[in-house]
């Protein structure tokens, strides 16, 4: 088999003497447990020391092949060895032994770049199972739930018994992690990013396999308004979206900070007051002027004895034009208000969330999962 990894084995069959028109027998196997679940404990530097030696001193003695699913009769041939050669098996074999090594040191990544090498020189399904071992140590669940759905594409015939096992075990294990997000959209032109990666264009529906959690939908075209769609996905569940837009001609709204009247009637208010000043003022230019008549007539030719004066006149025009002049200056500054006022009441285009004008302002309480336990969130729009 292929094999290294949260491994139940590193094991091979071998191939019979040739004349008994099959292949037959089977190879010794190595057990091997990697315990990549469990918490981690202090090593045994000493018993890690003997377990290696023994394993190369087995892997050295034991000529690994790549399962082939079973004893093979007459002529048949499996979907997954079909038009693949020795050199090739021989070389995905190298490229597993490698990868083998790398990953009882831990080396996952490493072992994960060999592998894929190897499954790229033959596409067996025991090689997609090493493939999974190593994405599920480096946290990848999607890909390892991608990768598995692929190995198990032909059933048991092509793994060992306890790979095959292992591979169910697996498969159960990522079902808690991941999940299934359909969208679907009818809109041509529109884009859907899935978290900041583009998804799709429309129209079209896909499903895709997600990590558990909070995930992102957002919809954008020219000429539409951008719709998000926050979307929670739980282990082993699907959420389906159906991503709609709307132009943004039919979602616009004319906005203002205030109610348009108020500028104007401020306005409206400045000038009246001004004018009503304007006319004080012409009232006091006017006894002005009717004070310097009556003078003119009386006095002609010689200063007027003060008795001779109605000062009250001149007083009084004087006042009048004092005020006047404060009322002026009093509406021209609320004309000049309301005229600011204007300015800053103009009108703006907005769009309204999800293109509803209308659209309740509410308070939603939303649970993300969480490997071992969940994310509890409380957001409103206002």
């Amino acid at each position: 088999m292929i094999g290294a990894a949260p491994v139940r084995r590193v094991a091979a069959r071998g191939l019979a003497a040739a004349g008994t028109g099959h292949r037959a027998g089977m190879a010794r196997q190595l057990s091997i447990r990697a315990r990549a679940l469990l918490p981690p404990r202090r090593p045994d530097h000493a018993q890690c020391a003997r377990v290696k030696a023994g394993l190369t001193s087995l892997v050295s003695a034991l000529a690994i092949t790549l399962a082939s699913g079973g004893p093979v009769h007459g002529d048949v041939v499996h979907p997954w060895s079909a038009g693949v050669g020795e050199p090739q098996k021989a070389h995905a074999q190298a490229l597993l032994d490698q990868g083998n090594a790398r990953f009882l040191e831990h080396e996952y990544a490493g072992a994960l770049a060999s592998y894929q090498q190897a499954l790229a020189a033959w596409n067996h399904p025991a090689i997609r199972v090493n493939i999974v071992r190593c994405l599920v140590q480096l946290d990848r669940p999607v890909e390892a739930s991608d990768m598995l759905q692929a190995a198990l594409a032909f059933g048991a015939e092509p793994l060992q018994d306890t790979v095959y096992d292992e591979a169910l075990g697996y498969r159960k294990l990522l079902a808690s992690l991941v999940g299934a997000l359909e969208v679907t959209c009818t809109q041509p032109g529109v884009t859907v990013s899935l978290d900041g990666q583009v998804l799709t264009a429309c129209p079209a529906a896909v499903r895709r396999t997600v990590a558990a959690g909070p995930h992102q939908l957002v919809g954008v075209a020219p000429g539409w308004l951008t719709r998000t769609f926050d979307v929670s996905v739980f282990g082993g569940s699907h959420a389906a979206v159906a991503m709609t837009l709307r132009r943004l001609s039919d979602v616009a709204v004319v906005s203002h900070r205030w109610p348009q009247w108020i500028p104007w009637v401020v306005l409206g208010g400045g000038v009246a007051i001004a004018g009503i000043g304007t006319m004080l003022d012409l009232r006091a230019s006017s006894d002005m002027a009717g004070y310097e008549r009556a003078i003119a007539h009386d006095c002609p030719t010689l200063a007027c004895p003060p008795a001779m004066v109605d000062d009250g006149l001149r007083a009084r025009a004087v006042l009048e034009n004092r005020i006047a002049t404060g009322i002026v200056v009093t509406g021209a500054a609320a004309a000049g208000l309301g005229i600011t006022l204007l300015y800053m009441n103009r009108g703006r285009t907005i769009y309204p969330p999800d293109g509803d004008p209308r659209a309740p302002r509410v308070v939603q309480l939303e649970v993300s999962p969480r490997r071992g336990g969940a994310i509890v969130g409380l957001s409103a729009a206002f």
